[in-house]
């Protein structure tokens, strides 16, 4: 957030030279919603999320990295946690109310079902697995529980919001309800697929691309791995591969900083 702060003030400077409602509905959900993203950011920071997902499990208590010293941590991490839950129930509350003003009682009731909801699929601990019988293993899996997660929160988000507003309304507008269901529901599946996978395959596939474009690496690690095997400059192993002749082990059996020289063209 202190990152953006330049880029932010010189968009609210345009946006009040060229007259724009700050205080209409679409600046403020564009405000909520990136509250949201940033206290989402923020936990990533405390939990292993945004990372690969080999393998999930559901917990009433997580595994945190304790950033902070030992005693302001707890306080932090509530202040943070109710930052988070706050922001979840204000953007879900004033969309559902923009939506579906009647009765009264709607906005507040779909805020509440949806933070409980994004709680509790908070509380998922992703790990890594140290098997990887092919290339790429690793990348497949956290691209399942990516789409799993995902479409999971878009039917549980979707099924929530039609029986709230298409039960609760005087007059059920299932068309309303449906159109509420599928924005706020695709909105929980973007969140929920990012957050365990999807992010991190972001993340790989656009490193990937960077180093094949620079000519770092080859576009198809499979094919040059098997090519390798084949040359018996590689031998596989149950969850991977290694270099088998000893020159080439002792070659890279050194620090980064001694390796680099050797593989980086002079200038």
């Amino acid at each position: 957030m202190r990152n953006n702060v330049t880029t932010m003030v010189v968009i609210l400077f345009c946006l009040l030279l060229t007259g724009v409602d700050l205080t209409g509905p679409g600046p403020v959900v564009v405000v909520l919603s990136y509250l949201w993203v940033m206290a989402a950011q923020m936990e990533g920071a405390l939990t292993d999320v945004f990372s690969p997902v080999e393998q999930l499990r559901w917990t009433w208590r997580r595994r945190e990295r304790a950033v902070f010293s030992p005693g302001a941590f707890p306080l932090k991490r509530l202040a943070l946690s109710v930052f988070v839950w706050l922001s979840v129930q204000t953007l879900v509350g004033y969309v559902v109310h923009l939506l579906c003003p009647d009765p009264d009682w709607i906005a507040p009731a779909a805020a509440f079902a949806l933070g409980v909801l994004y709680l509790a699929g908070n509380q998922f601990e992703p790990s890594l697995q140290d098997r990887r019988p092919r290339p790429n293993e690793g990348v497949r899996r956290t691209v399942r529980f990516s789409l799993v997660h995902g479409f999971a929160g878009l039917a549980l988000a979707a099924v929530l919001l039609t029986a709230l507003i298409g039960l609760g309304s005087p007059e059920p507008d299932l068309r309303r309800a449906g159109f509420v269901a599928a924005l706020l529901g695709m909105l929980f599946a973007v969140v929920r697929g990012f957050r365990y996978g999807g992010l991190a395959v972001v993340r790989h596939w656009t490193i990937r691309a960077v180093l094949a474009h620079r000519g770092r690496t080859p576009y198809r690690y499979r094919r040059f791995l098997y090519s390798a095997e084949q040359r018996i400059l590689l031998f596989r192993t149950d969850s991977g591969f290694f270099f088998p002749h000893r020159l080439i082990q002792l070659h890279l059996d050194t620090t980064a900083e001694d390796l680099l020289p050797r593989v980086t063209p002079l200038p």
